[in-house]
């Protein structure tokens, strides 16, 4: 079963989420629709997000569908700012691509090492 596990972490004010199996354009489509929905986070929305699934089937051809469904959930807050938490090299090429290419006006992103890196440039 594809998923990614998300909670909200009130104490900082961020939503977190883990890729619990294997990472799909699917889920990561999916996530952003979800997001999308979702009334009760914040409109300045920060992420903190593991990367850490079992297999990565996400291909560089990919990264176009993903950053429309991120668009269109970008479009229903003020902003959205994700900090990834990779260790895998792949990942993190495919992460940086995905940052890249979503240029989008409310939105920004970075990939890091540490859960402490990213903490710390989510500024929490």
């Amino acid at each position: 079963m594809e998923r990614i596990l998300t909670s909200f972490d009130r104490e900082l004010g961020i939503l977190i989420l883990n890729v619990v199996t294997d990472l799909t354009p699917r889920i990561v489509i999916n996530y952003y629709r979800d997001l999308e929905k979702k009334k009760k986070y914040p409109r300045d929305l920060k992420v903190l997000c593991f990367v850490t699934a079992k297999n990565y089937l996400v291909q560089p051809g990919d990264i176009g569908m993903m950053v429309e469904s991120l668009r269109s959930a970008a479009a229903k807050y003020n902003m959205i700012t994700e900090a990834f938490v990779a260790e895998d090299p792949y990942i993190t090429v495919l992460t940086t691509l995905f940052s890249e290419k979503a240029k989008i006006r409310n939105y920004r992103s970075a990939v890091f090492s540490t859960r402490e890196a990213a903490l710390k440039w989510l500024e929490v």
